[in-house]
């Protein structure tokens, strides 16, 4: 989804599968573990400081302390295991394992350490050794859901989406009041692309954890598969209860009153393609009188300094300027509701006139009908779930270099130049972006180029927002943003889509975007004969 995307990394799931494990203090019955009436009384003392550190946030000191307690005795299982909590908490994860392997270690029944053993070992996508585990804990506790639940997780993030979907269904019926069970069916309906019983599932988590933000947001990524972008927004707005995408500090969030004569900052979020879908809502603050300052990602400072609609561009680390209020660019659809009718879909980018003028030049030279391509979605894509992966290899991406009358550019950044020319690609050299500005060479040869063949990344954001005609080439389980069967979006009127049928087969989607870009190049070839 709109990603705090949405694009789930590995053990992510796991994470809000359970684990709000709480603290354990030392307990009395280990005393006897410990010889020294004194050294028991001490290490006492330092667990009880370590947690109340730890409850306090400050898990460095709540570290060092548990650490004291182990030093004074090393056989008190509870203390390795919330020693693993607070360096989880430190994202440490290696000395987290470790620490939970020793509690283990020290008392084999201890199941808690086996569960967050197990959503570590899969943020670390180690997972024979989590389904080792997972066994071992499901040998200690048979009917545990929180164990079914972690088991379902694994299959998650391996792709096994049937299995899984199929065991949490029945665990959510044996178990209708666990909320999680509802949102992780919900997480595997919405992989499967089915919006509407992810929204059942999510709803009926809802209700029972009715002021969860997590069970709100989750339901917005349903909200906007199905285009039901009001109650998307709603529920989007959620996020503020729970992570808050800016800093409440800077100056009042922005309550959708009068911007007359008022300066607002507006922050970018999320990645690079987010923000620049969501600047599209910018220029309504406009009209509403306000002075508009526009806190992007640095790489977008450029791009977003050409937009008449935004007073002044800075990027994060920069001072902030005195302001009346504040909001971000994804709560602005919230401010200014939408339908799939309404979306304002013009194109709202812009490029230097100079620039574009010196790239027209630079590629007048080629008559051929002119493609820029790009095969990967960043230089590690970083979803774990292979139904959502968006990058595909180059070679297969390259297979279209075989379609007679097109010229092909390489729109990736720093691939090996080698590789480029064994295919005929062509590159725009090492300043591509880099002199003038991150993006604004792409978005000048964009506008200079006939079509744009991309996977889903910001290259398919920025040709939307200019207005260029591009293909953008899903994963069988795509960006909820997108909708389903359809090869349009009211996002950006300019964008086709050509969709996965099975899981990784992006041969096939190769294939129709041959056929497809040959029939175009024919036209071209045509029209230029005459």
């Amino acid at each position: 989804m709109i990603k705090n995307k949405k694009n789930v990394a590995a053990g992510a799931l796991a994470a809000t599968l359970t684990l709000t494990i709480p603290l354990v203090l030392f307990r009395k019955k280990e005393t006897h573990q410990t010889a020294n009436p004194c050294t028991q009384q001490q290490c006492t003392a330092y667990l009880q400081h370590a947690n109340t550190l730890h409850e306090k946030k400050d898990y460095a000191q709540a570290a060092s302390f548990y650490m004291k307690a182990i030093k004074t005795n090393p056989k008190v299982a509870q203390a390795h295991y919330n020693l693993g909590l607070t360096l989880e908490k430190l994202d440490q994860n290696l000395q987290a394992l470790a620490a939970f392997r020793k509690a283990i270690e020290i008392d084999p029944h201890y199941l808690n350490a086996h569960l967050r053993s197990i959503v570590i070992l899969q943020k670390l996508q180690r997972y024979p050794e989590a389904q080792a585990l997972l066994e071992k804990a499901l040998a200690l506790d048979p009917n545990n859901p929180t164990i079914h639940l972690l088991k379902v997780s694994i299959l998650y993030t391996q792709g096994q989406l049937d299995s899984a979907l199929s065991l949490v269904h029945d665990l959510a019926k044996k178990h209708p009041q666990i909320p999680q069970a509802h949102v992780i069916l919900g997480a595997i309906y919405e992989k499967l692309n089915d919006f509407q019983n992810a929204y059942n599932s999510y709803t009926k988590a809802i209700a029972l954890e009715p002021n969860n933000p997590k069970h709100h947001v989750a339901l917005a990524d349903a909200c906007i598969g199905l285009g039901n972008y009001s109650q998307w927004s709603r529920e989007y707005e959620w996020r503020w209860q729970s992570t808050p995408p800016i800093n409440p500090a800077i100056a009042p969030l922005w309550d959708g009153s009068s911007l007359k004569n008022k300066k607002i900052l507006v922050v970018g979020e999320n990645g690079f393609g987010d923000t620049i879908q969501f600047i599209r809502f910018v220029p309504y603050l406009k009209k509403q009188g306000a002075y508009v300052i526009v806190q992007a990602q640095k790489p977008l400072k450029a791009l977003f300094s050409l937009c008449t609609y935004i007073d002044q561009v800075i990027t994060k680390g920069d001072p902030i300027p005195s302001v009346d209020c504040m909001t971000s660019v994804m709560s602005l659809p919230y401010y200014f509701p939408i339908t799939q009718k309404t979306i304002p879909n013009k194109p709202f980018l812009t490029t230097p006139i100079s620039l574009t003028q010196e790239w027209k030049k630079y590629l007048a030279q080629d008559k051929k009908f002119k493609v820029g391509l790009c095969w990967q979605a960043s230089a590690m894509d970083a979803c774990s779930v292979p139904q959502a992966r968006r990058t595909m290899c180059f070679e297969l991406m390259a297979k279209l270099t075989k379609t007679k009358n097109v010229s092909f550019y390489s729109l990736q950044k720093e691939w090996p130049r080698e590789q480029l020319k064994k295919y005929g690609i062509k590159d725009f050299g090492a300043d591509f972006d880099v002199s003038h500005g991150a993006f604004m060479d792409s978005a000048a040869i964009m506008k200079n180029i006939d079509l744009i063949i991309t996977v889903d990344t910001v290259t398919a954001h920025l040709a939307g927002a200019l207005n260029v005609p591009v293909w953008v080439l899903t994963p069988v389980a795509a960006d909820p943003r997108w909708m389903l069967n359809r090869s349009d979006t009211p996002w950006y009127p300019s964008m086709t889509f050509f969709r996965q049928k099975k899981m990784g087969d992006w041969e096939s989607v190769i294939q129709l975007v041959s056929a497809s870009l040959e029939k175009k190049a024919n036209k071209n070839l045509t029209k230029n004969d005459y």
